[in-house]
């Protein structure tokens, strides 16, 4: 890897059990990934593996189950072994984590996640408080990352949020980026004499297209 760029490769998760069977999951209740889930992660790995320009020098990843079996799937070919940090983890969801999709929408009149300011609830973050979680940990990956490749297992708004930070978005406002498919791959670069991040691709999943497309959902 030249030391004349640097490369933030955000990859997210395969399909979750909470994506399949429409649950509010959190830290604490995250269920890992589905057999599909499991491909998806593979398919990634098998693309990654025609990439050797996004060779990372570095795989950290979420604290959340479907996370770290993501990348153990990715990241096996590299031999490198994923750092787990806790701030890379889903936005927060508070009291209703746990509870199933249908009853949120019956309490809430709305998809979980859909209203992004005003926490989830008691408890969750809020859209100022997740946006600033994710941009300190992305600064933090970025200023280990100079000269080098870092691939970023995560999560689908923490993806968002990135893209947000880096284009230079106001924390208090919604993220305009779009949902992210399982196992997505998105590129921030960054040239030595440039003091700002480009992005090279966001939510390329061309890899994943022989699956038939899945329940996804944004927690």
């Amino acid at each position: 890897m030249s030391d004349q760029l640097s490369q933030l490769v955000l990859i997210r998760h395969g399909q979750s059990r909470s994506n399949l069977e429409l649950w509010i999951s959190g830290q604490a209740t995250c269920g890992g990934l589905t057999e599909r889930g499991e491909a998806e992660a593979g398919l990634a790995r098998d693309y990654l593996a025609t990439r050797p320009d996004l060779a990372p020098d570095a795989v950290v990843v979420s604290t959340m189950r479907r996370a770290i079996e993501t990348a153990e799937i990715v990241a096996e070919p590299t031999g490198l072994i994923a750092e787990q940090r806790a701030e890379l983890i889903e936005r927060i969801p508070g009291d209703v984590e746990g509870m199933t999709v249908d009853d949120y929408v019956a309490q809430h009149g709305t998809w979980p996640g859909m209203n992004w300011g005003p926490a989830m609830s008691p408890g969750g973050e809020d859209g100022v408080t997740f946006m600033t979680r994710v941009g300190s940990a992305l600064d933090r990956v970025a200023s280990e990352s100079i000269g080098r490749t870092t691939w970023v297992v995560c999560h689908g708004f923490v993806i968002r949020g990135a893209a947000h930070h880096f284009a230079g978005g106001d924390h208090g406002a919604e993220p305009p980026y779009g949902g992210l498919a399982n196992a997505s791959v998105s590129v921030w670069q960054q040239a030595e004499a440039s003091p700002t991040w480009r992005l090279e691709c966001y939510n390329d999943r061309a890899h994943t297209l022989e699956l038939d497309w899945g329940t996804d959902s944004f927690v």
